[in-house]
């Protein structure tokens, strides 16, 4: 009778014990944390969106393999957003008032991100991205929104004008002519690259815009070298990159530097143009030759069976500095977890030490790259350099 009644007791205990258990959310390890963000997996949007999926699937298995977080694991609810911006928005409701996630990770491009941020900001939900860089963003007083691309349109010379400071007076240029498509990039690009000619006194001589579709610079160019611009700078893509280095080559137009923007980064650049790219500068948000991240470089490689670009990287450093903060701060608030990414700074993949101002907007850290005997090199800044800068004509 007594061992009867004490199995009955024990029973009772266990019972009481594991209710404890199931209604106590801290004994629940197994209970994941639940970010959930849309993608571009359809539409036109859909190549570079693939690279966001990666990096974020990549990074939540990363941190799960390391013990996930705060003890719990880390679960994705990713949907395909089909490159509209209304789409994005009807899921980015849902994932918040439906799906009742934790966490929020952004989407890719401007035209996306600028009207998600705005349901963000209505639920006050941190939201990391790597994809939107548009000026109006960065304009409409959101508080929870932060971009991991370090850098704007406007700064891409920063960088080759840190290096020029270190150059000795008598090699450095002396005139500058800037030209540039008829795009909002590019013209943003030749607005800070005069903006900086400026700065370092440095006179330009030709300003010039051309028609987007441009198939011949050779006037443009002739210009500028009758003009005896020593420093030749462009706000480009990357049919226009490749027209510029070849129409220089062909007139043997030979300033002391060639700076482009976008399309030098490409490997094709070097491909197409052979011996023609040697010494041309260009700049990025990031490459993939950038010594701190050669290890989640080859990683995500081996993986996806390609190399990542910096739409990937961006992507997987949003994640990794909601997965700093979170550790930091021990909680999933995200007003907690704002005030701490405003007020600190991150290594990340695609750049060292990146902050955020009270806009939301990075801190800058592009690269400029240059063409080297058929080789892609980052040569500025100094912490990221696979090689010296070169002159493109001594």
């Amino acid at each position: 009778m007594e061992r009867r009644t004490l199995k009955v007791l024990m029973s009772i205990v266990f019972i009481c014990l594991f209710s404890l258990f199931l209604l106590n959310p801290m004994l629940q390890a197994a209970e994941p944390i639940k970010i959930g963000c849309t993608i571009s997996q359809s539409g036109k949007y859909a190549d570079s969106g693939s690279y966001y999926k990666e990096a974020y699937l990549m990074w939540q298995d990363d941190v799960n393999a390391s013990g996930g977080l705060l003890g719990r694991p880390v679960k994705l609810i990713i949907h395909d957003d089909e490159s509209s911006a209304d789409k994005a928005v009807g899921l980015y409701e849902r994932l918040i008032s439906g799906d009742k996630v934790d966490l929020i990770l952004g989407p890719y491009t401007s035209t996306i991100v600028y009207p998600v941020a705005r349901i963000t900001e209505k639920y006050k939900m941190v939201m990391l991205q790597g994809g939107g860089t548009a000026g109006k963003i960065f304009k409409a007083g959101f508080e929870y929104m932060f971009l991991t691309l370090p850098g704007f349109s406007e700064q891409h010379s920063i960088g080759f004008f840190e290096y020029l400071k270190t150059v000795s007076q008598d090699k450095r240029p002396s005139k500058a002519a800037v030209i540039y498509g008829d795009k909002s990039a590019s013209i943003a690009n030749a607005a800070g690259h005069k903006a900086r000619c400026e700065q370092y006194g440095i006179p330009v001589v030709v300003d010039e815009k051309y028609p987007a579709d441009a198939a011949d610079l050779t006037a443009a160019l002739t210009k500028a070298k009758n003009m005896g611009a020593d420093l030749l700078m462009a706000g480009t893509y990357f049919p226009d990159a490749i027209l510029i280095a070849r129409t220089i080559s062909e007139l043997k137009y030979n300033p002391k530097y060639v700076l482009l923007t976008a399309g030098v980064s490409d490997y094709k650049f070097g491909k197409e143009l052979g011996a023609v790219s040697n010494n041309i500068m260009g700049t990025a948000w990031w490459h993939d030759s950038v010594t701190f991240s050669l290890d989640w470089t080859k990683r995500y490689k081996e993986r996806f069976g390609r190399m990542p670009d910096y739409h990937a990287s961006g992507a997987y450093a949003a994640a990794q500095i909601l997965e700093q903060a979170i550790k930091a701060t021990k909680s999933l608030d995200n007003t907690k977890l704002r005030d701490y990414i405003r007020g600190n700074s991150f290594d990340t993949v695609i750049a060292q030490g990146i902050s955020f101002d009270e806009r939301g907007a990075p801190s800058y850290s592009m690269v400029t790259l240059q063409w080297q005997n058929g080789d892609l090199k980052v040569v500025w800044p100094p912490k990221a350099q696979t090689a010296k800068p070169k002159a493109y004509a001594p």
